[in-house]
């Protein structure tokens, strides 16, 4: 038993409908405080073109993770436009929650990854971690939410950090996700997926 991580599967996520009744999300994390959502981490599929649910007060992270791809545009309240094209697996868009988001299928249905926090109060960083890339996870007390998603079977090499503990291999399933909880190191051996940090933004003095 090692104390600076969590396993989640899927069968432990929940499953609940969209906000707008288009689709279904398995909710992977949830955080939250007395004036709502902090974090949110999730995994929907799209099965056909649509307007996304309004977030307005998010910051929305999206990660194609199954699929032959997806367009995505953004109205902004200024009536600004902006585009993303997800074409291959761990392709990322970053945009507002409070966008009207259009959703167009490239090639059929896809699966994707969400990471949603609030905007002005958390800041997200997400990137996808191949076969020989690593990640330092420094776990201070800024953190809100640390973990990587596996969108393949994995072999990770967790190293913890500033200890005198040894290093071991963790074999994580494709759809499950390692919440990180102390200082390590990760090293992908096998696979790929996808890495979370989500911190609390420093306050204005």
């Amino acid at each position: 038993m090692h104390s600076d991580h969590i396993l989640l599967s899927p069968d432990q996520y929940t499953r609940m409908p969209w906000k707008n009744g288009l689709g279904v999300t398995l909710e992977i994390a949830r955080i939250e405080d007395a004036n709502g959502v902090l974090f949110r981490l999730s995994q929907a599929a799209v099965v056909e073109d649509g307007e996304f649910s309004d977030f307005s007060g998010m910051h929305r992270t999206l990660v194609l993770i199954n699929g032959d791809g997806m367009q995505l545009t953004h109205t902004a309240s200024s009536g600004e436009i902006s585009r993303h094209h997800l074409t291959h697996p761990l392709d990322i868009a970053r945009f507002s929650g409070a966008d009207k988001t259009a959703a167009h299928l490239t090639h059929g249905p896809i699966e994707d990854l969400n990471i949603m926090v609030r905007e002005e109060e958390v800041i997200s960083y997400v990137q996808a971690l191949r076969s020989g890339l690593s990640l330092e996870f420094n776990e201070t007390d800024q953190t809100l939410f640390d973990g990587f998603y596996a969108t393949d079977n994995c072999v990770l090499l967790i190293t913890p950090i500033a200890t005198d503990a040894i290093p071991f291999t963790l074999n994580l399933a494709a759809m499950s996700t390692v919440r990180i909880t102390a200082p390590v190191t990760l090293a992908v051996q096998k696979g790929k997926g996808v890495a979370i940090q989500s911190n609390f933004l420093p306050h204005n003095a």
